[in-house]
């Protein structure tokens, strides 16, 4: 799995929607990491620091934010891209789109409404 390094200054946060599992590894520098966890209809709030070589792995699918105590270097996973989905998106509308023309101009509404 490819990964993308993220520098961060002292004090600097870096927030994203995190994955069930996924792993946050501390390169250099000092972090807090900090995972929302919804526990038995109650909200957790989980902060963990970590040291150069740590690394953390989230606990559920979240907002998750990592602050730099010092100056920092984080590997995270790359995201996933499913072209597939998108493909099937852009099918979807693209014939969404061809059915509501056709049965617009069907109506007697398009341009041939109005004699041209």
């Amino acid at each position: 799995m490819q990964s993308i390094r993220h520098g961060l200054a002292q004090g600097q946060r870096l927030g994203w929607q995190g994955q069930a599992g996924q792993c946050v590894e501390v390169r250099r520098g000092r972090v807090e990491v900090e995972e929302i966890l919804w526990v038995e209809s109650q909200l957790l709030c989980v902060r963990q620091r970590l040291g150069p070589g740590s690394c953390y792995v989230l606990h559920s699918s979240g907002w998750v934010s990592v602050q730099a105590v010092s100056a920092a270097e984080l590997s995270l996973p790359a995201p996933l891209v499913d072209c597939a989905a998108w493909r099937r998106l852009g099918r979807w509308l693209a014939g969404g789109w061809r059915g509501l023309c056709a049965e617009w101009m069907g109506a007697g509404r398009g341009w041939r409404a109005h004699g041209r």
